[in-house]
């Protein structure tokens, strides 16, 4: 009798925890929760300073902005910095071409098995992260394109315990499913989800050395270099000058040998080439010989799309290279980069007042109308801060985070990163928004020389003057600030 009792009061309970669960789902999920120091609201099809938010498969089965990625990335960056209490934190990737009730099949077995856990605590709060989970597969009906990737569970928030679900589609198909509990969310298969997909190989050939060098996306990376000492061309000797021109050239083509060598085991992997296309380019005819001789490997020959003159070797001659080659990879996003920074140092130079830099700057004129594009560096820190004075008076300072706080004469209003206010507000204003990483050579240039942003204008403006008309100085003459200065 008394063994009898002690299983029925133990099934009640395992029916009032699971209850519990499904009752606090509602006033949870839709709450705020910061993850590694930005705040996340969840709302009905976005995420505050994070990605597209779905509530079915129509909502997100279009293809991405460059914003939008943006949002992903910094979502997934802040979902990898989270940490829970216990191991209560479900990371649920589903592939493309599965099935909803494959995945809810799945959650169905684990609660079963959740149910056994001996720690009354944890059991309580890995129930609930799979209900939420259930709760959330409930809302579609079909798997997006590219798959779904569903976070849930209990996230340490200034040390106290906040749900958190979220459900969005990745920026490109996921190659494989999963499905773990640990006490942090689980993000790796997601990181080389935003690489891009066509990835050119660049060989920099000159006569002090070679450089393997690879352009993917907006990132450029030097894969391998060595250095070289070629014997110089000369017509001294007398009758020893066949012999030394005999000796430059077994140097010369033992070099072009050490290259073709280097070039396989840079860009084949598994017998097969790695990129997409390759870009033979140096001063003289070193890069020639190597083209047309049959020292180099015939996969990476066939993989050969053009051959660049440069004025320079090395890394010089690679980051030219690569600006030759724009035309060709005219698809790719640094070329586009590359293009709305050189029509920026367009007006530059021409002092046309087409362009500006300095967050107040951009951002005063945006909200204009005047703003055509952006290019912001990915990392800038600049906050957005919206304050009210004594008198009521509305006023917006940028500064850090830090600075994000009440004043002795002002409150402060709302404040957000100005990336994530440029993400927001891009689309309100019909401005075409790049963001750059600091990894190619307009984002250096972008973050040493312009403040992390600066804008391409469609009508000439001053942000300091009250309208866009030229300044008239008390003599007639036509006065035009500068800037810049």
């Amino acid at each position: 009798m008394a063994a009898r009792r002690r299983c029925a009061l133990g099934i009640a309970l395992a029916i009032l925890l699971a209850a519990w669960a499904a009752g606090t789902l509602g006033k949870e999920e839709r709450g705020v929760v910061r993850l590694g120091g930005r705040k996340i609201e969840e709302g009905r099809m976005r995420l505050r300073g994070g990605a597209k938010v779905a509530t079915n498969a129509e909502d997100i089965g279009n293809k991405m902005s460059t914003t939008e990625i943006w949002r992903t990335k910094r979502l997934v960056e802040s979902l990898a910095n989270a940490k829970g209490d216990g191991t209560s934190m479900i990371s649920l990737l589903i592939k493309p071409g599965d099935q909803i009730h494959q995945a809810a099949t799945l959650l169905q077995n684990e609660y079963g098995t959740a149910s056994n856990i001996k720690s009354r605590v944890n059991r309580a709060s890995v129930l609930q992260a799979i209900t939420s989970c259930q709760t959330k597969l409930k809302l579609f009906k079909t798997i997006p394109p590219n798959g779904l990737c569903v976070y849930c569970g209990n996230v340490l928030d200034n040390g106290k315990d906040t749900h958190l679900t979220i459900a969005f589609e990745p920026p490109r198909p996921l190659k494989s499913g999963l499905y773990l509990c640990d006490n942090r969310f689980h993000t790796e298969a997601l990181e080389e989800l935003f690489e891009a997909d066509n990835k050119f190989g660049y060989i920099v050939i000159c006569g002090t050395g070679a450089l393997f060098g690879c352009l993917n996306g907006k990132s450029r990376e030097v894969l391998h270099s060595f250095d070289v000492d070629l014997p110089k061309k000369h017509g001294r000797g007398g009758q020893s000058a066949p012999r030394f021109n005999r000796i430059r050239l077994e140097k010369r083509h033992a070099f072009l040998a050490r290259v073709a060598e280097a070039a396989i085991s840079v860009f084949i992997s598994n017998n097969l080439v790695n990129v997409k296309g390759i870009i033979l380019s140096g001063p003289a005819d070193l890069k020639n010989d190597l083209m047309d001789g049959d020292l180099l490997d015939q996969r990476l020959k066939k993989a050969v799309i053009t051959v660049v003159d440069t004025a320079y070797g090395g890394l010089g001659g690679f980051d030219e290279a690569i600006d030759l080659s724009a035309t060709l990879l005219s698809d790719l996003e640094v070329a586009q980069d590359q293009k709305i920074m050189n029509e920026i140092y367009t007006e530059i130079a021409k002092s046309s007042k087409m362009a500006t830099s300095g967050v107040e700057n951009v951002l005063s004129l945006m909200d204009s109308g005047a703003v055509c594009s952006i290019v912001v560096w990915e990392r800038l820190l600049t906050w957005r801060m919206k304050f009210r004075d004594k008198s009521g008076e509305i006023v917006i300072r940028y500064g850090y985070r830090e600075e994000a706080k009440d004043t002795k004469d002002m409150q402060l209003i709302e404040s957000s990163e100005v990336l994530e206010y440029l993400a927001n507000e891009c689309d309100n204003n019909g401005v075409e928004v790049r963001i750059v990483s600091d990894q190619t050579l307009e984002g250096r240039q972008l973050k040493e020389g312009f403040g992390g942003i600066v804008a391409l204008l469609r009508f000439p403006m001053d942000p300091d003057g009250p309208t866009n008309a030229d300044v008239v100085s008390d003599d007639g003459d036509t006065d035009t600030p500068d800037i810049w200065d």
